[in-house]
C-alpha cells in the first residue's frame, strides 16, 4: 500500500480503469462487436418526384380542414394480413411483398383514419412489372376495403372518383 499512496481513497478510478481494461480486452478478443457503419447516409434531395409533389400541394388544399394527406404511405402500415390458412413463414413472405410497396398518398379523416389512397400513375405504370404491382395493389386495398383512387399526374381536378372522395371525407362526422 506505500507505493501507491492515496490510491485506495479513490474506488471510482479503480473501477473504471478496470472497466477500460476489460473492454479493450473484450474488443482484441471479438467478445465485443463495436458497431462499425460500412453505409454513409444522406438526405434525398427531392422527397417527391415533380408530378407526386404537384399532386401533394393539389391534395392539401383541396382536402383542406376536411382531413390530412399523408404522402409515401407503406402499405404494410395501411393493411393488415389475415392467413386463412398456411404457414408463419407464408405470412411472413406476404408481409415482406407488402413491406416494400407504398402508395403515393393517404387521405385521412379527422379521427385519423385511412379514408382513401391515391396513386399518381405516370408513366412508370405503363411497364410490365408495375402492372403486376398495381394489381397486387388494387387487391390488397379492394380486400381491405379502403378505395385507391389511380389518377394521372396532371389530371387530378378532372378525375370524378377522386373529386368524390374527397367530398365524402367532407361530409363525415367532424371532431368537436
Amino acid at each position: 500500500m506505500d507505493m501507491l499512496p492515496g490510491l485506495a481513497e479513490q474506488p471510482l478510478w479503480i473501477a473504471l480503469g478496470i472497466c477500460v481494461v476489460l473492454i479493450v480486452v473484450a474488443a482484441r478478443a471479438g467478445w465485443l462487436r463495436l458497431p462499425v457503419s460500412t453505409y454513409a447516409y444522406e438526405r434525398v434531395d427531392m422527397f417527391l418526384s415533380p408530378a407526386e409533389r404537384r399532386a401533394f400541394f393539389w391534395l392539401t388544399r383541396r382536402v383542406g380542414r376536411n382531413g390530412f394527406v399523408a404522402p409515401k404511405v407503406r402499405v404494410a402500415d395501411l393493411i393488415a394480413i389475415r392467413m386463412r390458412a398456411g404457414s408463419q413463414k407464408a405470412w411472413w413472405r406476404v408481409f415482406s411483398q407488402l413491406a416494400q410497396k407504398h402508395v403515393d398518398f393517404v387521405v385521412l379523416d379527422q379521427q385519423g383514419e385511412a379514408a382513401f389512397a391515391v396513386e399518381v400513375d405516370d408513366s412508370s405504370h405503363d411497364r410490365p412489372e408495375r402492372r403486376v404491382r398495381d394489381e397486387l395493389i388494387n387487391d390488397v386495398f379492394g380486400q381491405a376495403r379502403i378505395p385507391l383512387v389511380r389518377v394521372k399526374p396532371n389530371r387530378l381536378q378532372d378525375s370524378r372518383l377522386l373529386e368524390r372522395a374527397i367530398e365524402n371525407l367532407g361530409q363525415q362526422k367532424k371532431v368537436a
